[in-house]
């Protein structure tokens, strides 16, 4: 059993061709992680590519062009009792691989539930403790977006430094091309590390009724 586990994870050479991205909570961690889904579907255009998200944070996937469907898990169930939930409900009932960013007990039985193959992402536990510990003479940790990056490295994913983005229905029906998203893009700027893409800047009070931004 033990040994099914860590050939489950190791990847193959193969491309996927579905896909389930895991990364249930915070709020701002899940919008971290909609770069990686545009650069997944980038490297496989054909791919099925789900996510499995914490109910409450469902609508920043909401209209996403690049996923095909948004799974919601239920928080205030145990984490056995919510991946059964999620795979009762769940479409597609098995993924040739699962992207787990969360790495933590609740996405573990997403993964046994869902996954041929598995990819983590590095939790940087030592490196934390030795930031609080030592400050600022411990070795910096590498941003969020990367860490999410060196989770599919194996997978071939680059990081294009795409910037996070919210998309709602009315700019997935006018933007259905990459050159497009790139030159029509309007910024909406939070504190002074994240760059969230509105596509279209009427919407933004919209977009902040609907995340709280």
């Amino acid at each position: 059993m033990l040994f099914r586990s860590i050939v489950s994870r190791v990847p193959s050479s193969s491309k996927p061709s579905s896909i389930l991205l895991v990364r249930l909570s915070s709020l701002g961690d899940v919008v971290l992680a909609t770069p990686l889904a545009r650069a997944l579907r980038r490297t496989f255009p054909e791919a099925r590519i789900d996510v499995a998200v914490a109910a409450e944070f469902a609508d920043v996937w909401k209209d996403n062009p690049h996923i095909n469907e948004v799974l919601t898990v239920d928080r205030k169930k145990s984490a056995p009792a919510s991946a059964l939930a999620l795979r009762r409900d769940a479409s597609l009932k098995r993924y040739d691989m699962v992207v787990d960013l969360q790495n933590n007990i609740r996405s573990l039985f997403l993964r046994l539930g869902f996954a041929h193959r598995s990819v983590r992402c590095k939790k940087y536990r030592h490196e934390k403790r030795a930031l609080v510990k030592y400050g600022s003479k411990a070795a910096a940790l590498p941003h969020v977006v990367s860490r999410y990056f060196e989770a599919v490295s194996s997978l071939g994913v680059r990081n294009s430094n795409d910037v996070p983005e919210l998309w709602l229905e009315e700019d997935v029906r006018s933007e259905r091309s990459e050159s497009q998203a790139r030159s029509c893009g309007s910024a909406v700027q939070r504190g002074n590390v994240h760059r969230v893409v509105v596509r279209s800047e009427e919407h933004t009070s919209e977009l902040q009724s609907r995340v709280d931004i």
